[in-house]
């Protein structure tokens, strides 16, 4: 990887029983952790070596073949994605879902998902107080999103038989987990076992679900991505811990990144300057299963996909986000004249106006607080940014 990426190389993808770099750590809240840890990949410069023989509390210095001792520069230099089925096998041949998850990624790139490109943000009562600022950071991405997060709201049954079927692009389950359950706090538990007969329609998932996506064994971050008729990809942790800042995720990917690229534009903020104790417990098990090349916003943003290059002929900016009284957008491309459009974070329009030499002015006058998307059409190009309106 090192010699691809001095190359030229951005990114990899893990395909089939790439060797698995594992990590015991001392937490830095209760407990220790025995992982896998793809981070290993992604990292090309830092230093990781294996200097005590169990926990590093334990005070016994030598080597057992894992890593527990991080120095140097960790911040990452390229983004990977694994996609491994091989164990999962109780859901269907291995090889068979394979096929089918590369035509799903083909299908993707050529006509997207559903038309209504809405995401759900299903926080259960552990973290309901902070929904709004996950629905937040999750709208940078599809300003369409449902937050669900009343105490007696979340559950098993209600996740399993009007959540997973209904025609969300992308979920966010915020739960108390293990690799194969997602314990609610009310009403019953949901297991591994009923996610596939629910018939998932969504896409993507950012599993806030401890060990969730435990990807050496069966667990339910790859049964999400690989294992239903709809998956794509799925972000999770293979530990105790999860992905949080979740702006430096979303954003990117509102903008037209790929889910690759947002996972090493999220890793490169919280590793600048070197990964604390803490961040090392709630972070070193993330990872992306999936194809980290696909671009959740690219039928949303009107971005063209053809062999493998980057189409995007037209790109806007806001001038001096957040606004307060009026929006300056400016376009940057082909797209001279056209419209501009202000939506909420409900998808309705609440500003527009006329885009001439690459400038329009909106009056934000009757606006609220609050996050929004500015969004350009010129004939068939079109953009999108996020917004942020302060008063």
């Amino acid at each position: 990887l090192i010699d691809k990426y001095n190359d030229g190389m951005e990114g990899a993808v893990l395909v089939g029983n790439i060797p698995v770099a594992w990590v015991k750590m001392d937490d830095s809240f209760p407990g220790q952790s025995h992982f896998p840890c793809d981070y290993f990949y992604m990292d090309l410069d830092g230093t990781w070596q294996d200097l005590w023989v169990g926990y590093p509390s334990g005070g016994n210095l030598g080597t057992d073949g894992i890593y527990d001792t991080f120095s140097g520069s960790l911040n990452p230099e390229i983004y990977t994605g694994r996609i491994k089925t091989d164990n999962l096998d109780d859901l269907g041949d291995p090889i068979e879902m394979l096929n089918d998850y590369i035509k799903r990624t083909h299908e993707w790139r050529m006509n997207g998902g559903s038309d209504t490109l809405t995401a759900l943000c299903y926080v259960d009562d552990a973290w309901a107080v902070s929904g709004e600022s996950y629905r937040s950071a999750m709208q940078l991405l599809y300003p369409n999103t449902i937050l669900v997060n009343d105490y007696s709201a979340t559950n098993g049954d209600d996740y399993i038989d009007n959540r997973l079927p209904d025609t969300y692009v992308w979920i966010s389950p915020f739960v108390h987990s293990s690799p194969t359950v997602h314990y609610w706090e009310q009403g019953s538990y949901t297991t591994w076992d009923e996610i596939v007969p629910a018939n998932p329609q969504a896409h993507f998932y950012n599993l806030f679900a401890c060990s969730n996506s435990r990807f050496t064994r069966k667990c339910m971050g790859s049964i999400y991505a690989f294992a239903t008729s709809t998956g794509l990809a799925s972000i999770g942790s293979t530990k105790t811990g999860s992905m949080l800042r979740f702006l430096q995720f979303y954003n990117p990917m509102g903008q037209g990144s790929s889910i690759g690229e947002a996972f090493m534009s999220w890793w490169d903020y919280i590793a600048n300057g070197g990964l604390t104790s803490y961040e090392q417990s709630w972070h070193l098990g993330m990872v992306l299963l999936g194809d980290p090349t696909l671009v959740p916003a690219m039928h949303l943003l009107g971005i063209d996909e053809q062999s493998g290059e980057d189409h995007v002929t037209t790109s806007l900016t806001v001038a001096q986000n957040p606004c307060q009284s009026s929006m300056l957008v400016l376009t940057f491309g082909e797209a001279e004249y056209g419209t501009v459009e202000l939506y909420d974070t409900a998808g309705r329009i609440v500003a527009s106006g006329t885009l001439v030499n690459s400038s329009c002015t909106l009056s934000l006058s009757s606006i609220g607080t609050g996050y929004y998307v500015a969004r350009v059409k010129a004939g068939e190009l079109s953009a999108q940014t996020s917004v942020v309106v302060i008063k």
